[in-house]
């Protein structure tokens, strides 16, 4: 199947983690899972940054978010999210686009590989 590198600004739309991602434009989110729930997106983010209670913060300031700090050493924070589903997530699905992780966020646009048909990426624009 082929490979196709998407290039979107996740900010544009009502998006959580997109949101706090402009908040802190120098820091790069990798994204190293996302699936939906019953109950909104998961996902799993790792950022490296020397200041990691500055990232915690933005998460817990965030009310549409819940989340857990997983491992904070002072040099990586991974952190375990839930969001409400976004529209960005409902189109991917919808077009039968398969993520492959990781993908990455920075400054509120998302940059992820995917895997699709060779008629579904005939279907994408340009």
């Amino acid at each position: 199947m082929p490979r196709v590198q998407l290039i979107f600004d996740a900010a544009a739309r009502e998006d959580p983690l997109a949101t706090i991602s402009t908040e802190l434009p120098n820091k790069e989110f990798s994204i190293l899972s996302s699936h939906p729930t019953d109950d909104g997106i998961l996902g799993l983010v790792e950022l490296d940054t020397s200041q990691p209670d500055t990232v915690i913060q933005h998460f817990q300031d965030a009310p549409e978010m819940s989340h857990e700090v997983l491992h904070n050493d002072g040099q990586t924070v991974v952190i375990q999210y839930l969001i409400p589903e976004t529209e960005s997530n409902c189109a991917l699905r919808a077009s039968g686009i398969l993520p492959r992780f990781p993908a990455h966020l920075q400054d509120g646009w998302l940059t992820a590989e995917h895997t699709a048909s060779r008629e579904r990426v005939s279907q994408l624009p340009t």
